[in-house]
């Protein structure tokens, strides 16, 4: 019998998006899921939008999460019935082979415990399109992903969920973790080792738009450095971690340059690991490229 995968939405005033997304599943070539909307008490059309789909596999839930998307990802994975747990912002949404894309590796080689698609962002705003691409996984995934950074998308992934209710997993509740909530989840997964499998293939679509919780960088990259500082608290005896203070140091320099703070952020970037720095480049060249550009300028410019 085909895997039951349940599919987490979580929501609040998306009723637009929404349609879109719920349609996304309906139109999935593989058919056996169920759809867990949770909704942070909307007061636009959701309600209606999930009702005139008329399909019994839609389940609706209502929260108060308190501006916490983590309480609302969560309940619905303490709800789920499936052997997977597919994550889907409901203001993202699907292509038809989605999950038998998914699931075809997982016939294949049942073996993974993470599995992640490639997807296409959208900038509602501007029409501008990229490519996102997911991964690749590498070994000592946990260490890569804690110094470099994060490397999956919540819309992207589908976890096996005995695996976290294995390890106790859950997304963090705390406030300071708003807006990197997945990314420790992600984290966590890979310090218990589960086995992450990246597909090439871009199957759906990440949409940018006005009300996006990620597009408040300020508390972004404050919340980023919290979450880092959480996770280095329980690794500073371990040697192979000794970077990871580099890329704090790199977070708060991205910090000032948001406050436009210039001369504090180069002074910030002064003291990083150049090793380290020139790896992160390489990964991350764009970010490294922003920051350099942005401080000389600032010098160049004085008078």
């Amino acid at each position: 019998m085909d895997p039951l995968i349940s599919i987490i939405i979580p929501t609040y005033n998306h009723a637009h998006f929404l349609k879109k997304s719920l349609k996304s599943v309906l139109n999935q070539k593989y058919e056996n899921w169920e759809a867990i909307v949770v909704d942070n008490n909307s007061k636009d059309a959701t309600n209606k939008v999930i009702s005139d789909f008329n399909d019994n596999r839609i389940k609706l839930i209502k929260i108060n999460n308190n501006g916490i998307i983590a309480k609302s990802r969560n309940l619905g994975i303490k709800q789920a019935k499936g052997n997977w747990i597919a994550f889907l912002d409901s203001d993202d949404l699907w292509y038809p082979t989605k999950l038998s894309s998914v699931l075809t590796i997982l016939q294949s080689e049942n073996k993974y415990d993470v599995v992640v698609t490639d997807e296409l962002m959208i900038d509602v705003e501007t029409g501008n399109k990229k490519i996102l691409k997911n991964g690749p996984y590498v070994k000592d995934f946990y260490k890569t992903m804690l110094l470099y950074g994060n490397r999956l998308s919540t819309s992207a992934t589908i976890v096996r969920s005995s695996f976290l209710e294995k390890y106790g997993i859950l997304f963090p509740e705390e406030r300071d973790f708003v807006t990197v909530e997945d990314y420790d989840l992600w984290l966590n997964l890979a310090l218990n080792k589960a086995q992450f499998k990246f597909i090439p293939s871009v199957q759906g679509e990440y949409t940018i738009h006005d009300n996006n919780c990620s597009q408040d960088s300020s508390m972004y990259f404050h919340n980023l450095h919290r979450l880092l500082e959480f996770h280095a608290s329980k690794l500073v005896h371990i040697k192979k971690y000794k970077n990871i203070s580099s890329r704090l140091i790199l977070i708060r320099a991205q910090r000032l340059l948001e406050k436009r703070e210039r001369y504090l952020a180069f002074l910030e970037i002064s003291s990083i690991n150049f090793l380290w720095l020139i790896k992160f480049s390489l990964l991350k060249f764009n970010i490294v490229k922003k920051i350099f550009r942005v401080t000389t300028n600032f010098f160049c410019s004085k008078k």
